[in-house]
């Protein structure tokens, strides 16, 4: 984290994981982009709206589970048996309230696309 903020971002989309990797499970969250914005402003980094909702939009049409950011703590079990077939009420405890991300340096040329 930059300054106590983060950003998780996803560049899935934009790869052809999809293709490659057909019985992967993927969870998708969606988030309001104008708060994507004001996360990523928290964290130094500016970004266009008109590329975040593209991005948006692009997340939208992936396969798999998708859920909206606000509720993904009442998701637990769902997303826990989407993702791994199996749901521990006492991890699913140990998530809620967690914000877990990767440190970022300020650019957003400093963030890296996977590419398979």
């Amino acid at each position: 984290m930059l300054n106590g903020v983060g950003n998780s971002d996803c560049g899935l989309c934009i790869t052809d994981f999809q293709e490659r990797f057909t019985m992967a499970p993927t969870l998708v969250i969606h988030r309001p982009v104008d708060d994507v914005a004001a996360s990523l402003h928290r964290s130094g980094i500016e970004c266009d709206l008109g590329f975040l909702e593209s991005m948006s939009k692009c997340n939208s049409a992936l396969k798999g589970m998708h859920v909206h950011y606000s509720e993904i703590n009442n998701s637990l079990e769902a997303i826990s048996r989407h993702l791994v077939g199996e749901y521990d009420p006492d991890i699913g405890n140990e998530f809620i309230g967690k914000n877990i991300q990767r440190p970022i340096s300020g650019s957003v040329e400093a963030l890296n696309v996977w590419r398979v």
